[in-house]
């Protein structure tokens, strides 16, 4: 999802993207979440402290809603776990509304919507859609 989005802010070519459950607030995520992503990398730095100038300093460029919008809003989906608690979807209904994208929500949290084979179907749909395949 992260990856995707990023790469959507530099690729010219780039017909159309679809994302699910992308982290985009990397450093809330290390200031205030958990998870076992999240502990192994505050282990990886030593649990110390987090300059907040710096790690905003080394966040930004991660962070979508920081760089100019590259592909068009309506070629865009977005899809968000409602009951996640490692990625808020608040953050993805912003970017979302930022970008005029186009977001579907999920009675579902984030490994059970980022792993599943359930919504396999309805981005398929998508990507057909976008591809303006029937």
């Amino acid at each position: 999802g992260l990856l995707s989005l990023l790469t959507s802010l530099r690729a010219a070519n780039l017909d159309f993207l679809v994302a699910i459950a992308p982290p985009l607030d990397i450093l809330g995520m290390l200031k205030k979440r958990g998870g076992t992503l999240v502990r192994g990398v505050r282990r990886g730095i030593g649990y110390q402290r987090l300059d907040p100038q710096l790690a905003t300093q080394v966040g930004r460029p991660l962070v979508p809603a920081h760089w100019p919008q590259i592909l068009p809003g309506h070629r865009l989906a977005l899809h968000a776990a409602v009951y996640d608690r490692f990625v808020p979807r608040r953050s993805i209904e912003e970017l979302a509304r930022l970008w005029n994208a186009r977001l579907t929500l999920h009675q579902a949290a984030h490994y059970n919507l980022a792993l599943s084979t359930r919504i396999l179907p309805e981005v398929s749909a998508e990507i057909c859609a976008f591809a303006g395949v029937d």
